[in-house]
């Protein structure tokens, strides 16, 4: 029965089995979407009655004993054809959602087919069942082939792609995070502040407004000085005309 199996999971990828009374096994298959459709179709026509469809699941997807067909018990033919609609997904959409998550938790860490998807990805000519025929090195090689076809591809449509497949083993702890080193601090230079201009024109201001007109050489530079505010500041801001009274001033020259 072992070597049956193996055969026919080779064949049909997965089987299913229910047992009678006697330990007699029957090793069953689910229907193809093209199956399900044709079954979905006498249901929903009533073109078929129950039983009908029973008998159609049941020979459909039987795969040994197929010689026996004819001497299984109705409650056996019952069993399998239920069977089979469950785990086709047509009486219950929870077994789907069931079936999925168990199939993601199962290939989750299956590195085999992120290869083979990235493979599939880049070179669509190839099918799933066909990579299954080449060894591991061999899919390496493609995949490699693969990267090369996707870095081309993105060029072509003018992208920037670096396109490099890795893979994380199960159990295999993260890389740690490069950390970008630290821009160096700017050196802080003597030049004052806005504010500290600011004060410093004020106080300039108030001093010319008590004090002698004489303080200035410039009658004309003078009253300039004492309408300054912070947006002509922000305008001389890094801008130093030695000619100039005004910023001469506000640099601290006489």
């Amino acid at each position: 029965m072992d070597e049956i199996k193996h055969k026919l999971k080779e064949q049909y990828s997965h089987i299913y089995s229910v047992s009678d009374d006697s330990g007699t096994e029957y090793l069953f298959r689910g229907l193809t979407v093209k199956e399900i459709k044709l079954v979905e179709f006498f249901i929903t026509k009533h073109l078929k009655s129950s039983f009908e469809i029973e008998e159609y699941c049941f020979e459909t997807c039987l795969l040994h004993p197929r010689d026996e067909m004819d001497y299984v018990s109705p409650g056996i033919v019952h069993n399998i054809s239920e069977e089979v609609l469950i785990v086709s997904g047509i009486t219950s959409a929870e077994y789907i959602s069931f079936s999925m998550s168990q199939a993601r938790e199962r290939l989750s860490s299956d590195i085999i087919l992120d290869i083979k998807s990235y493979i599939l990805s880049a070179m669509p000519r190839y099918t799933d069942d066909e990579l299954d025929k080449y060894t591991l090195l061999e899919l390496i090689e493609k995949l490699i082939l693969a990267e090369k076809i996707l870095k081309l591809q993105a060029a072509l449509a003018g992208m920037e792609a670096d396109i490099e497949l890795s893979f994380k083993l199960q159990g295999e702890e993260e890389p740690p995070a490069e950390v970008a080193p630290k821009a160096p601090s700017k050196q802080k230079t003597n030049k004052p502040t806005k504010e500290e201009l600011l004060r410093r024109i004020q106080a300039e201001n108030l001093e010319a407004a008590s004090g002698p007109t004489s303080t200035y050489n410039n009658k004309d530079a003078l009253e300039e000085f004492q309408g300054f505010d912070l947006d002509l500041l922000q305008k001389m801001e890094g801008k130093f005309d030695p000619n100039d009274p005004i910023a001469r001033k506000l640099h601290g020259l006489n």
